[in-house]
């Protein structure tokens, strides 16, 4: 009896440390990142090099892939670099303490989060926050942007988000960003679609022929579920013809991992031959690709 009792405080050490993850060596490098043009709401950026159909920007920082996570674990109130910060937030966060978060922010942000936690919005904002550390929060990155670093982190409720940190007297801070600049703006697009490999459908069984304002109906089995089955015209930077998304937006079929559209014919303009193009994507678009147009293409005849 008296052994276990001995051995409860190192086992509970042991589960707290299980629950705790310190945040990574800060070691900034020079990387590229490229960045599709074609996801949703991306803009034009003198900064980046554009080669095709992608935007190819130069920064000093650090990726994690699929990201590391972040909760709540050891303080570091010296806060000596902006992964530190982060560690410092979801502790914060997790415990939705108003007070630590405002600690946080450096001096010229203050008022601006005294507005919000003084206000009738602090008590939704402190729920989505705690639920944001309890939902699996990861830290994907980070870059030198301007006088301070850029920091994405995404959780599986909320999505991604963006902080921007600053040095701030002896230790590093959060502050709001206020930057018209794409740049930003494409990193955290990026961040938040999480560009994925293009799959190509070459056997799907298609009709070879319609009448004009029918419906096609096309059936896909996904090998990855929550993905996008996209059809397109075989023209770069046009719009595409439909899309949809596993178990999502514009998917027919309930069941996970195959996707059903139901597309108009008249989305093709016009009665005679048609070529179209389906790929499998991991997230929507807004127009075509060259990338797109790799794999076999499709024909259909609408008959007047």
């Amino acid at each position: 009896m008296k052994k276990a009792i001995a051995t409860a405080p190192l086992l509970l050490h042991l589960f707290l440390q299980a629950q705790t993850v310190k945040p990574p060596a800060f070691n900034p490098q020079r990387v590229t990142v490229a960045i599709p043009a074609y996801l949703p709401g991306i803009m034009p950026d003198s900064v980046a090099v554009l080669r095709n159909d992608t935007l190819f920007y130069t920064l000093v920082g650090q990726t994690f892939g699929n990201g590391i996570p972040l909760k709540a674990g050891p303080r570091y109130p010296g806060r000596a670099n902006p992964w530190q910060v982060m560690g410092e937030l979801a502790s914060a966060y997790a415990k939705g303490d108003p007070i630590a978060i405002r600690g946080l922010y450096d001096a010229k942000s203050r008022p601006r989060v005294d507005s919000l936690l003084n206000s009738a919005d602090a008590e939704p904002f402190l729920r989505s926050v705690r639920k944001a550390t309890g939902s699996d929060l990861r830290l994907l990155g980070g870059f030198a942007y301007h006088d301070g670093f850029l920091a994405f982190s995404r959780d599986t409720a909320l999505g991604m988000h963006l902080n921007y940190i600053v040095r701030e007297g002896d230790r590093h801070s959060l502050s709001a960003l206020n930057d018209p600049a794409p740049t930003s703006w494409n990193l955290g697009m990026f961040y938040k679609y999480m560009p994925g490999p293009r799959i190509d459908f070459d056997g799907l069984v298609l009709p070879d022929s319609l009448k004009f304002r029918d419906t096609l109906f096309i059936r896909a089995d996904l090998k990855e579920s929550n993905r996008w089955v996209v059809v397109c015209p075989p023209t770069p930077n046009t719009q595409i013809l439909f899309q949809a998304q596993d178990n999502g937006m514009n998917d027919r079929d309930p069941a996970v991992g195959r996707v059903e559209m139901a597309i108009g014919t008249r989305r093709f303009m016009s009665p005679g031959e048609h070529v179209f193009h389906v790929v499998s994507l991991t997230h929507p678009v807004d127009r075509v690709s060259e990338t797109f147009l790799k794999g076999r293409a499709y024909r259909i005849l609408l008959k007047r």
